[in-house]
């Protein structure tokens, strides 16, 4: 799952290079509508679109599958580590978390 998808690009992309299921994630339902858009325009299909915050996604049929949790720029807006990655969260164990975050600064330019 691509959590805090946003317009959908890394969870579209997994998909592409083959990953079997994937679902995308945001808070954002404007966010979550352009990545199935975009999904759509590029005749990528996705398992499932999941609006909301971690609870919306435990809470969600997709969730049974779920066994890897991936993200861009979102992990400051985890405000509950603990919640968020705790053992018994999900229906089943979760095999990898992977978070990436873009260092945004005018010294690189």
């Amino acid at each position: 799952m691509d959590y805090g998808a946003g317009n959908g690009l890394l969870g579209i992309f997994a998909r592409y290079c083959g990953f079997g299921r994937v679902a995308l994630n945001d808070i954002d339902l404007p966010f979550l509508e352009a990545a199935r858009k975009l999904s759509q325009a590029l005749h990528i299909d996705m398992d499932a679109f999941i609006e909301g915050d971690i609870s919306q996604v435990k809470d969600h049929p997709y969730a049974k599958q779920l066994n890897a949790i991936a993200g861009t720029d979102v992990i400051e807006h985890i405000y509950n580590l603990d919640d968020f990655f705790g053992v018994d969260s999900f229906h089943q164990p979760i095999h990898g978390f992977c978070f990436y975050h873009s260092q945004q600064s005018a010294e690189f330019f």
